[in-house]
């Protein structure tokens, strides 16, 4: 009994996955525990999610790209 013999196929997807369980970049969460209440009209809250949802961000992080950006 032995191992099995991988094909080149296998052993190149073996070695190009060397070193995958190395440390990760730990990607530091920053608690956010203050609030600004901003007021919108009706209209203007609907345009604000719809472009939020068009381009797949939450509405808050849509809020701080547009203004931090």
């Amino acid at each position: 009994m032995g191992f099995k013999k991988m094909s080149t196929k296998e052993d190149e997807f073996v070695n190009s996955a060397r070193g995958e369980t190395s440390a990760q970049n730990e990607e530091i969460n920053t608690k956010r525990n203050k609030q600004f209440i901003v007021y919108f009209t009706d209209e203007e809250l609907k345009n604000l999610k719809n472009t939020a949802k068009s381009i797949g961000m939450p509405t808050s992080t849509y809020i701080r790209f547009k203004l931090f950006s």
